[in-house]
């Protein structure tokens, strides 16, 4: 399963070492590129800036181009124009 997150899961499973999990649990987590930025950003505590740093290989960082909304389905075009899930 895929999953795509926002920067506050991530913050504070790095945070107490448990973002491990996120890899047990799907096989990708994408990861907006402002999220990225988010979390690499200098006021982040170090410890998570080096975790984003060095992604495993279930965080993929995708940059969102557009956003169609289907009447019960919501679907993310990243920019390669491939859906972002």
């Amino acid at each position: 399963m895929k999953a795509v997150s926002n920067t506050t899961p991530l913050r504070y499973l790095i945070a107490i070492e448990q973002e491990h999990l996120l890899g047990k649990l799907f096989e990708k987590v994408f990861v907006p590129a402002a999220v990225h930025e988010e979390l690499t950003d200098a006021r982040i505590r170090e410890i998570v800036r080096r975790r984003v740093a060095s992604s495993p290989t279930w965080f993929e960082v995708r940059a969102l181009t557009k956003r169609a909304c289907p009447r019960f389905q919501s679907r993310c075009i990243g920019e390669n124009g491939k859906p972002f899930y």
